[in-house]
């Protein structure tokens, strides 16, 4: 389910948090107490049509693949790639939670494999298509005035695409550049067009009713950025927030490292914690995301409320990615468990 809209860009960056993004770059084992209404332990041997506890009527809506990870260890398999640079792939896991919910615990482990890596393409279009025909994956491109850098991925006519660029081509920093291959030693002059693909990838969300822009979604996504950072993104939208009784919230980004982006070859711990608004007027929703125990995210006093269908009924998780992946990358989810309103203990206040 892409969405490639254009968001606002506000951003919440809790200065309490501002230490922590390294720690939690360093996968640990949490230790997450409690009795959950469901509990899917893959890599004990349940399956996605039967779980070692579901006392709520919790059902997943779809068929994957249980496989072994990296790690030999059984789990939900999610395979992406591999993907041209302007293609994307898509692999979810829709549920619904068997009931109503305006506050929501969900835990899941997640598998991430060791070639993970998630790329920024950005578009670069060559006065003259012979310039690039020798250019190869892998080469090191840097623009003649040294501030900024990529590796070459591909070339379609005369556009070509680079990976992970040091500055994204809508920041004008490449165009009209003399770009120079340093791999090989050979230099083309760039046209004034270029762009950057769409990069972000879903991670879980959950929602009511159909979904739409009606659905009171709450969509978190993770982004990489050309700074060497990731952003971590939550979105509510009910109804385009247009209407005089539903409320709606924009994009709302977070630096630091609380999501896949840096962890690959671990195996993370991840506790979301999302609670609807009590009124069209209070602006206290409320997004949490702990990672092997400890906070790694969090959004406060944003709205989302639906006047009549103010809870969370269903949901997925990973999903869309639209940057796609160079190669065959694998990410297994080896448990899955529900809390509904309950928060598990052993989590970081």
């Amino acid at each position: 389910m892409p969405n490639n809209a254009a968001w606002d860009t506000a951003t919440t960056d809790p200065a309490n948090r501002a230490t922590q993004a390294v720690s939690l770059n360093v996968a640990g084992v949490a230790d997450i107490s409690g009795t959950p209404l469901v509990r899917f332990d893959f890599a004990a041997g349940d399956t996605l049509s039967s779980s070692s506890i579901n006392d709520i009527g919790f059902a997943f809506s779809e068929s994957r693949s249980i496989a072994l990870s990296e790690k030999d260890v059984l789990g939900v398999e999610f395979v992406y790639g591999p993907d041209g640079p302007t293609e994307d792939s898509s692999k979810e896991l829709g549920y619904t939670l068997g009931g109503e919910y305006s506050t929501t615990y969900e835990r899941f482990k997640l598998d991430i494999p060791s070639n993970f890596t998630a790329r920024i393409i950005t578009e670069l279009q060559a006065a003259n298509t012979s310039d690039i025909s020798e250019w190869e994956d892998g080469d090191f491109l840097e623009v003649s005035s040294g501030s900024a850098a990529g590796i070459f991925e591909t070339s379609i006519g005369d556009f070509f695409y680079i990976r992970n660029g040091s500055s994204n081509g809508f920041s004008g920093i490449w165009r009209g550049e003399t770009v120079t291959n340093l791999t090989k030693g050979t230099s083309a002059a760039l046209t004034l067009e270029g762009g950057t693909e769409v990069y972000n990838n879903k991670f879980a969300t959950q929602w009511q009713g159909t979904y739409s822009v009606e659905s009171g979604i709450s969509d978190i996504e993770y982004r990489a950025r050309t700074d060497g950072t990731d952003t971590t993104t939550t979105q509510a939208t009910v109804l385009n927030g247009n209407t005089t009784d539903h409320g709606t919230q924009g994009n709302t980004p977070s630096s630091g490292r609380s999501l896949p982006l840096f962890d690959a070859g671990q195996t993370n711990d991840y506790v979301i914690y999302r609670k609807k608004s009590t009124s069209l007027s209070a602006n206290d929703a409320v997004t949490v995301i702990w990672k092997n125990g400890q906070v790694a995210y969090e959004h406060y006093g944003f709205k989302n409320f639906h006047s009549t269908l103010n809870f969370y009924e269903r949901g997925y998780l990973m999903g869309w990615s639209n940057s796609g992946f160079k190669d065959v990358t694998k990410f297994y989810i080896t448990l899955y468990e529900f809390y509904g309103t309950t928060r598990p203990g052993g989590l970081e206040e």
